[in-house]
C-alpha cells in the first residue's frame, strides 16, 4: 500500500478515481458501493476491500473517522494498522513497503483511546487535594505540610510521587528516558525493581519553600509508561485508566490502587479508618530488568516478554529472530531460575517458531495473545512456518513450557 504524502496530490488522485467511476456509471470497488463509507478517503478504500476486513468492520472504520475527527495521517495509519499488505496473515506495510510490527502499531490504538477518551487527553490538567487521613510506607508516616512533593488525592485515590528517591524507597527504578529513537513516545518512564545496593532505607524529603495549599492541579500525562517493561506494547495505556498516571512539579505520580501496589508491584497493602492507608513495599515479586535498552538504538536486539501471576513471574523471548534466548522463571517463595531456549526454538522440527506470544484474531490477523499456566506448565501461542519457506508467518503452534526446568514438553500445531 502506497500513502500518498501531499493533501494536494491526494485531492488530484480522488479526482481522477472519482471522475472514472462516474463516466462508467459505477461508483462501487469491489462489492463495496462508496457512498456507503463516505469517511474513507477512495485511495484507501480498495487496499481495505483486499484485506480480510468485513463489512461490519468498514462500517466501524467508517463511523469512527467522523467521531474521533481523524485527521489524514491518523486515517493512513489507521489503515495500515489494518490492511495486512502482500502476505495473509503479514503484518500491515508502511508506505515503503515495510512490515510494521506490534511495536509500530502501539501509537495508532494510542490515538484512537485518547480520542475515545477525552478526560484522559494529552497533558490534561485535573485538580487534586492533599490527603486528610494517615498515610504510611514501609513503616514511615509521610510528612505532607513540608514536603515539595507531597502525597496527593485524585478521584479518592492516594497519588505517590516517583522522585529518585521516592522510588527507591519503595524498592523501585524510575528512570526516564528523552526521546528514545526506537519508541513512539517523545519520552518514556521507566518504573520496575532496583537493585538491592540501590534501595533507601529511608524517604528523603525535598523540603517546599511555599505555604502548602489544600488544592492544586496536575496534568495527565501522555510520555510512554513502562511498567515492569521494555516491550512497547506492554505499556501502560494512560488514556484508558481509571486513575491515570499525574504529573505534579515534574514529577510522575502513581495511583495507590490495588491493581498498582499489588497487582503490579506485588506490595502489602490495607487501610483503616484508625491508621489510614499502610502500604509495605517488602519484596515485589518482580524481575529486575536491564531498562537501558530503551536507549538503544535497536532495542528489539533485546525484545522479551513479561507474564505476571499471583505465584509466577516468566520472561521469556519475543521470537527466535532475536539474539535473546534466555527465559527468567520465578515462583512465588523460590529464587528465580534461569534457562537458555535457543536450542529449544532450533530443534530440527518441520516448521520454525518465528514469534511467540501470537495468535490468530477473527480476521485472520497475527495480534498479541495472553499466556496461561496450569499446573506449572506455560502454555503459549506461537506463529510460525513451513520449513524451508520464506519465513512466512502461516503456522498456529501452541507449545507447552515445564517451569519447574524450563523445557518445552508439548507442541501442538493448529489446523
Amino acid at each position: 500500500m502506497y500513502i500518498l504524502k501531499t493533501n494536494r496530490f491526494k485531492k488530484v488522485i480522488s479526482l481522477l478515481v472519482v471522475f472514472s467511476l462516474l463516466s462508467l456509471n459505477v461508483f462501487a470497488l469491489g462489492n463495496v458501493n462508496k457512498s456507503d463509507f463516505p469517511n474513507i478517503p477512495c485511495e484507501y478504500l480498495a487496499d481495505l476491500t483486499k484485506s480480510d476486513l468485513t463489512m461490519e468492520g468498514l462500517n466501524t472504520m467508517n463511523q469512527q473517522i467522523a467521531e474521533y475527527k481523524l485527521s489524514d495521517k491518523e486515517i493512513a495509519d489507521y489503515v495500515m494498522r489494518i490492511t495486512k499488505g502482500s502476505g495473509k496473515g503479514a503484518y500491515p506495510k508502511d508506505k515503503d513497503g515495510n512490515s510494521i510490527t506490534p511495536y509500530g502499531i502501539v501509537k495508532v490504538t494510542k490515538v484512537i483511546e485518547e480520542k475515545k477518551n477525552p478526560d484522559n487527553s494529552v497533558k490534561a490538567p485535573v485538580n487534586v487535594t492533599t490527603p486528610t487521613f494517615k498515610v504510611t510506607l514501609n513503616g514511615e508516616v509521610m510528612d505532607n505540610e513540608n514536603n515539595k512533593y507531597p502525597l496527593l488525592v485524585y478521584k479518592d485515590i492516594t497519588y505517590f510521587p516517583m522522585t529518585y528517591y521516592g522510588a527507591r524507597f519503595l524498592g523501585l527504578k524510575a528512570n526516564w528516558y528523552e526521546k528514545p529513537k526506537y519508541y513512539s513516545y517523545e519520552g518514556v518512564l521507566f518504573i520496575g525493581v532496583c537493585p538491592e545496593n540501590e534501595k533507601q532505607s529511608t524517604l528523603e524529603m525535598i523540603k517546599n519553600d511555599s505555604k502548602k495549599e489544600e488544592k492544586y492541579t496536575a496534568t495527565i500525562v501522555d510520555y510512554g509508561l513502562a511498567l515492569n517493561t521494555t516491550t512497547q506494547s506492554q505499556f501502560l495505556n494512560n488514556a484508558t485508566e481509571e486513575y491515570p498516571i499525574l504529573n505534579f512539579r515534574g514529577i510522575s505520580y502513581f495511583p495507590l490502587t490495588w491493581k498498582f501496589a499489588v497487582e503490579e508491584f506485588g506490595w502489602k497493602y490495607s487501610y483503616t479508618n484508625q491508621d489510614g492507608l499502610v502500604i509495605n513495599s517488602g519484596d515485589a515479586f518482580r524481575p529486575l530488568i536491564d531498562d537501558v535498552v530503551i536507549a538503544n538504538s535497536m532495542p528489539s536486539e533485546n525484545a522479551r516478554y513479561y507474564f505476571y501471576s499471583d505465584n509466577y513471574y516468566v520472561v521469556y523471548p519475543y521470537s527466535s529472530y532475536r539474539p535473546v534466548y534466555k527465559l527468567q522463571v520465578r515462583k512465588r517463595g523460590g529464587e528465580e531460575k534461569q534457562y537458555d531456549m535457543e536450542s529449544q526454538l532450533y530443534n530440527g522440527r518441520k516448521y520454525s517458531i518465528l514469534y511467540l506470544n501470537h495468535a490468530k484474531d477473527e480476521n485472520g490477523s497475527f495480534v498479541e495473545s495472553k499466556p496461561t499456566i496450569k499446573d506449572d506448565i506455560f502454555y503459549l501461542n506461537c506463529i510460525g512456518s513451513e520449513k524451508n519457506s520464506k519465513r512466512t508467518p502461516d503456522l498456529e503452534i501452541v507449545i507447552g513450557i515445564d517451569l519447574k526446568n524450563g523445557k518445552i514438553v508439548s507442541e501442538e500445531l493448529k489446523k
